[in-house]
């Protein structure tokens, strides 16, 4: 199949997970091309693997990984299978989806009813984003302690938190939790960002406004950590781009930015054992540039 991002992000099931639908079109992920870096990260651990094991045993392997690996690996939680206990996603995948296929149902009524199949309640108000009044706010109650104090500052109650044998698959509870998720997003609706930023964090509630990429550019936490680098470009223009996101605490390497087409040839051939008179010919041959 075509080796790309988007691609194998429809391929894997990415995509039909998300559940996003633009003018009535599949969205895909568009803020990473999360599979070719986590395939580029796969790639770099295995062959640090292979030359530890080569140290220990003396013999080197071939070491492979694939983008359509890594888009599997990346959605382990949603693939993961057990026997004879169903996840609800394959549940619907062998009941309902066969059906809707027959009735020729559009994208937009297939994602509905899969979405409404495969996230657990629990996720549909303790554990996502909301809209506040003038922005968004990322919440992340997945601790029943977090979600107790977060119910305590709400003024609401929730069965399924504070007693452990409420059974939330009748009828009333599914019920009940729609009628819950309405109650978050219309408290959440009703105040800023900033109002509930400052009275979750109040209560130790884990939570994080919506922000925009761009804005991390300037971010003091980010800036601090060298998460964003400042470099001097070779077009004679300062470029401001994203940092190592590992740390060596005896030092890191210097910070280059990105060469100008062939600006390096020379020193890699050498590096690899050309000669100056070899490099020339190559030159002179627009064997390389």
């Amino acid at each position: 199949m075509p080796g790309f991002d988007l691609i194998l992000q429809g391929y894997s099931g990415a995509v039909a997970s998300e559940g996003k639908i633009q003018n009535g079109q599949p969205e895909v992920v568009w803020s990473s091309s999360f599979i070719d870096f986590s395939t580029g990260y796969a790639a770099a651990n295995g062959i640090l693997a292979g030359i530890i094991g080569r140290g220990k045993t003396g013999k080197g392997q071939l070491i492979s990984t694939s983008l359509l690996g890594n888009a599997i690996g990346m959605q382990t939680l949603r693939i993961a299978d057990i026997d004879g206990v169903p996840a609800p996603a394959k549940i619907w995948h062998e009941t309902v989806y066969p059906d809707l296929v027959e009735q020729s149902a559009s994208y937009e009524e297939i994602q509905k009813s899969y979405q409404q199949a495969v996230r657990p309640s629990i996720y549909h108000c303790y554990y996502r984003a909301y809209k506040t009044l003038d922005g968004g706010l990322a919440l992340g109650t997945l601790a029943v302690h977090a979600r107790k104090r977060l119910l305590d500052v709400l003024g609401l109650k929730d069965p399924r938190v504070t007693n452990p044998d409420y059974d939330d698959t009748t009828s009333d509870a599914i019920s009940q939790s729609k009628r819950l998720v309405s109650k978050f997003e219309q408290i959440f609706a009703s105040k800023s960002t900033k109002h509930w930023f400052k009275k979750l964090r109040a209560h130790d509630i884990p939570c994080e406004p919506i922000r925009y990429v761009e804005e991390m550019i300037d971010d003091e936490q980010v800036l601090a950590n060298k998460y964003v680098i400042e470099m001097n470009h070779h077009t004679g223009k300062k470029i401001r781009t994203s940092g190592p996101v590992v740390r060596f605490g005896d030092g890191m390497p210097e910070e280059i930015p990105s060469p100008a087409l062939g600006q390096h040839t020379d020193d890699i051939l050498m590096d690899v054992g050309f000669s100056k008179d070899q490099i020339t010919k190559l030159h002179s041959d627009e064997s390389v540039a």
